[in-house]
């Protein structure tokens, strides 16, 4: 799946669970708000080509976010938080619009958006973490098939 965007940073992602969008303004504050770093609300508007099948979308956002996928909300996460939000399970399938709407009320501000399929039954999903034991920066993950035998195969 592809993000296509206006005027956004994007991220190009690197597996099936890659995030596709990262805003992150930090403490710098926001050049089109003349650098306002507080109080400040954004709508992200994009168009995600999927490959058929099912998906769930993740937020993660300080302070808050809610995503849309194809004019429904799917994510509610407008909360002030830092925590990933995940939504139920979507069937999608070919040009879908999304929209995520972010709020800053202080301090650092980011908002990241991702999807990863769901696995198929006899797959198992491996998550891979760029910090040794602390499971908080999530890099990929992929569904592996075990083919009813043991091990599991890590080469596919």
């Amino acid at each position: 799946a592809t993000l296509k965007t206006h005027a956004w940073t994007t991220c190009a992602p690197r597996g099936p669970s890659a995030s596709a969008l990262l805003l992150n303004w930090g403490s710098a504050g926001v050049p089109e708000l003349r650098g306002q770093k507080d109080g400040f609300s954004a709508q992200i508007f994009g168009s995600v080509d999927f490959a058929p099948g099912a998906y769930h979308m993740r937020s993660l956002a300080n302070d808050g976010a809610n995503v849309f996928v194809g004019g429904k909300q799917v994510v509610n996460g407008w909360k002030i938080r830092s925590k990933p939000v995940k939504s139920k399970s979507l069937a999608l399938s070919g040009p879908t619009d999304i929209r995520v709407d972010f709020h800053d009320t202080n301090s650092f501000a980011f908002v990241r958006l991702g999807w990863i399929p769901e696995c198929k039954p006899s797959e198992f999903r491996v998550k891979y973490y760029a910090d040794a034991g602390e499971f908080h920066h999530l890099r990929d993950s992929a569904c592996l098939r075990t083919g009813g035998q043991w091990p599991l195969d890590l080469h596919r």
